[in-house]
């Protein structure tokens, strides 16, 4: 018994070292799994879109919960900009039977410029399936940093 709790401590970690994403909420996983749910809840792509980049009174994924907005405001790319200075771009695609549909389409939404044929740029990618009765529908995110 105690030789087996040896060995198991010398091929296991111990330690646990749980950190935090460098850029908080920005992170292509996190954001590829929020797309995915959203669209397993038969939203469609472009209402996502919008949801992601206005502020609204409903709790999304950029909202503060502190801060409650009465009406939906439109998207104001300067203060974006300023509340986010580390980021460059977001590009997001989804593929596959988007909200039932007979034929498998691609949809492609970005904002801003990521570059994928450059290497020197600091790049995060993700990619998510979602299931729905139609199928599995592919989730991919990229987000430049600068």
């Amino acid at each position: 018994s105690s030789q087996k709790n040896f060995l198991l401590k010398n091929v296991f970690p111990t330690e646990v070292v749980l950190c935090k994403p460098p850029f908080g909420k920005w992170n292509a996983k996190i954001l590829a799994h929020f797309v995915a749910q959203k669209i397993e809840g038969k939203t469609s792509f472009s209402s996502i879109w919008k949801e992601l980049f206005t502020s609204s009174s409903k709790k999304t994924f950029l909202s503060n919960p502190r801060v409650k907005a009465k009406n939906s405001l439109p998207f104001n790319e300067e203060a974006f900009r300023k509340t986010y200075p580390f980021l460059q771009g977001i590009r997001i695609v989804c593929s596959g039977r988007l909200q039932g549909a007979e034929i498998a389409r691609v949809e492609l939404k970005k904002w801003g410029a990521t570059s994928l044929n450059t290497f020197n740029q600091k790049m995060d990618y993700a990619s998510v399936s979602a299931h729905t009765k139609k199928g599995r529908i592919g989730v991919k995110v990229w987000i430049a940093y600068s």
